[in-house]
């Protein structure tokens, strides 16, 4: 071989070299660039087919290979994030369920039953439940309006008002609700019937010309007349337990209505509570004749109290959700009362000192007036 063909020989063999090492030096900064790409999420593995570095690097590079289908990991789709100050909109796939009251579950559960005033389908009507807040019943029925419920001593039998013949009369029925009769439908409009403890005699308020009156009658609905003979302004009545008292709400001392107490004769009339606002509905006397139970307050912010008698001992013993219509169970244990402190108004017991409030009942309607007899549903 001359020695002009071993110099061209090894000037082929040096650009040689230098073709490949420029090969090599490109693959390593395609190798380089992609696993900047990769680390920085700018590219997905497994995205370096020979299109994809075309795209790059605008040069074709032979001899590699897509990665394997199997080993390809899905780009993750972007996380949309909501302007500034605009919460992003929750559409749930199944509406929340309705909350359902349950009643109580009690270790020393209250004793009788309890009727009172319910809602129904748009009209007044009266309801029982037993005092562990089981088996309410509705028992009155129709179009009119019912109202003001009392049991009698033995509980055998409920009497109310109702404007089922027109105006509100007293009716007696039947505690499950059957055999309701005319006990009195005088003039005007009657409400708020009490009967006394030994069973004797009714009182409740006549309202003639828009003036409420207290008038007394015998339990068959005779000889009905005014308590006193002297105009005596007067609602919502109560008998004490000696069947010799009653308690009432009057104006009649000018200003908001406070509770007085006067003789079933007609006389001995003393003035109770002073100076409070607010005192609707009917007080209720303890079993033992010891304490009179009543509200007081403006509507959301009614409160219940306990006094005696004589108009000593105050005792507030409800602090806030709007609490009114007290009434003492027959063994003096629990008082009954409507709160709306669960958005509604619905009957509560607790006992006489404030303690162990417990609600009965939880339907959407207002319930009010609770009276509370003995016996019990079934």
């Amino acid at each position: 071989m001359s020695e002009e063909t071993e110099e061209q020989e090894n000037k082929h063999i040096i650009r040689l070299v230098v073709l490949i090492g420029g090969v090599l030096i490109i693959l390593c900064g395609v190798c380089v660039a992609a696993g900047v790409l990769v680390s920085q999420n700018l590219m997905p593995r497994g995205s370096l087919t020979r299109t994809a570095l075309v795209e790059l690097f605008g040069t074709p590079v032979a001899g590699i290979l897509p990665t394997p289908a199997s080993e390809v990991m899905p780009t993750p789709s972007p996380i949309q994030l909501p302007s500034p100050g605009v919460e992003p909109s929750v559409t749930p796939t199944t509406a929340p369920p309705t909350p359902t009251f349950a009643p109580p579950v009690w270790v020393d559960p209250p004793e009788g039953v309890i009727v009172f005033t319910c809602p129904e389908a748009g009209s007044n009507q009266i309801c029982v439940i037993n005092a562990d807040g089981t088996q309410r019943k509705q028992i009155t029925q129709g179009d009119s309006d019912s109202s003001d419920p009392g049991f009698s001593p033995d509980g055998g039998n409920v009497i109310f008002s109702s404007n089922r013949e027109g105006g509100f009369d007293l009716f007696l029925m039947n505690s499950d609700g059957s055999g309701a009769e005319v006990l009195y439908g005088g003039t005007g409009n009657q409400y708020a019937a009490d009967i006394s403890l030994n069973g004797n005699r009714i009182v409740f308020a006549n309202e003639s010309g828009g003036r409420q009156e207290l008038w007394i009658m015998k339990a068959d609905g005779s000889n009905a007349r005014p308590v006193s003979a002297e105009t005596l302004p007067g609602s919502q009545p109560s008998w004490a337990p000696d069947s010799n008292r009653i308690a009432f709400n009057s104006t009649q001392g000018g200003g908001a209505a406070q509770i007085y107490i006067i003789q079933a004769s007609g006389g001995n009339l003393r003035q109770v509570t002073r100076g409070l606002d607010g005192i609707d509905g009917r007080s209720a006397w303890s079993p033992d004749g010891e304490w009179l139970a009543f509200h007081a307050g403006l509507r959301g912010s009614r409160e219940i109290y306990l006094i005696g008698p004589n108009g000593k001992d105050l005792r507030q013993i409800t602090d806030g959700g709007d609490n009114s219509q007290p009434a003492f169970s027959p063994d003096g244990q629990w008082i009954v009362f409507v709160s709306s402190r669960a958005g509604s108004d619905d009957l509560y017991v607790m006992r006489p000192d404030g303690s162990q409030i417990t609600r009965l009942t939880g339907d959407p309607g207002v319930e009010a007036q609770p009276r509370w007899g003995v016996g019990a549903i079934y």
